[in-house]
């Protein structure tokens, strides 16, 4: 951005050649919030239909009618995990977002109903709050209930990658300056209990980052899908039959895609904790790694003896170096 003389919150970090940026750069405590804060702007809080579903105002109905109709936040779910109100969508082949029901959708109603209760969304401390104080009021609710991780056997503790000043602080930069003509939703200026709107919008999008990476401590997508009983290693190309080095973005922002270079290494930072869990993915060209295997969970490392197909029967990892990373867990090269 900063080359082609756009204005950029990181004018030194090139993304498309470096996206463990996200994960990894000096920094990158912020980054992983604010990416994954610009993907929502981009993918949900934006979307609309033009067939009666628009997100803001589903969310103003929501709050009004009384924060019961959830029906309202597993369509952000579709948004997020598919593409579309309600997966599988329409016209998506196999290997593309929203090829696939949403995955637990469940827990991410769970989370999102969690998240309600012990923030005591809707209530008059939300209205009379601006949204930077409110979360600052709740700071021990939210660094006790909220942003906080599991290890392996069950025990909670205080996320150490995502915290509540970093995510107000990019809550702070993409509701005042925004990425790329987006900004955060943070409610209505022209009314007085308007707060309450752009609270709900912080607990939707929350909720989905607890699912994806708050819950695991993890900037970098872990390596979960089983095939055959094991880990393939080119699971970073993707998860769930999807591609990732194949999901672009739309016509008019095609200028923000990052080209797929065969020639790019990437090393995740973060990977699963589980005893002997598959390691961070990377990916490389195939003069460096000309097959890739699956990880041999009982001796703790990679087996690249024989190779080992992905759902999508890859057996290398050129060119995919775009697996999620954020709180959202931002994927692919858009």
């Amino acid at each position: 951005a900063a080359t082609d003389g756009r204005k950029s919150r990181y004018p030194t970090t090139d993304f498309c050649a470096f996206p463990e940026a996200i994960c990894a750069a000096p920094e990158s405590k912020e980054m992983r919030w604010l990416t994954s804060m610009f993907e929502w702007t981009e993918r949900v809080q934006s979307f609309d239909d033009l067939k009666g579903f628009n997100y803001l105002d589903e969310l103003r109905k929501f709050v009004d009618g009384g924060l019961i109709d959830y029906d309202f936040f597993h369509a952000t779910s579709g948004l997020l995990d598919g593409g579309c109100l309600e997966p599988p969508c329409a016209g998506s082949s196999a290997g593309k977002m929203g090829s696939k029901e949403i995955h637990l959708k469940e827990e991410r109603l769970e989370n999102f109903q969690t998240l309600l209760r012990v923030l005591d969304t809707g209530s008059e401390k939300a209205l009379l709050r601006g949204i930077i104080k409110y979360f600052t009021d709740l700071g021990d609710i939210m660094n006790g209930q909220v942003l906080r991780s599991q290890t392996p056997q069950g025990q909670l503790y205080p996320s150490y990658r995502y915290t509540l000043d970093d995510m107000l602080a990019s809550i702070t930069f993409m509701a005042e300056t925004g990425v790329g003509g987006r900004k955060f939703y943070i409610g209505e200026a022209k009314k007085g209990d308007g707060v309450k709107y752009g609270v709900v919008n912080v607990v939707t999008f929350l909720s989905q980052a607890y699912k994806e990476a708050i819950q695991f401590d993890a900037c970098d997508e872990n390596n979960w899908q089983l095939i055959n009983g094991r880990f393939p290693l080119s699971n970073a190309c993707g998860q769930l039959g999807m591609s990732y080095q194949d999901m672009h973005c739309s016509e008019d922002e095609a200028f923000m895609e990052c080209p797929v270079k065969p020639e790019m290494e990437q090393y995740a930072l973060t990977s699963a904790l589980w005893f002997q869990a598959p390691g961070p993915f990377k990916c490389g060209p195939r003069s460096k790694f000309p097959t890739s295997g699956y990880w041999d969970y009982d001796l703790g490392r990679e087996n690249n003896e024989d190779a080992f197909a992905n759902s999508r029967g890859r057996v290398d990892v050129e060119g995919c170096c775009w697996w999620g990373r954020g709180v959202i867990q931002t994927r692919g090269v858009w």
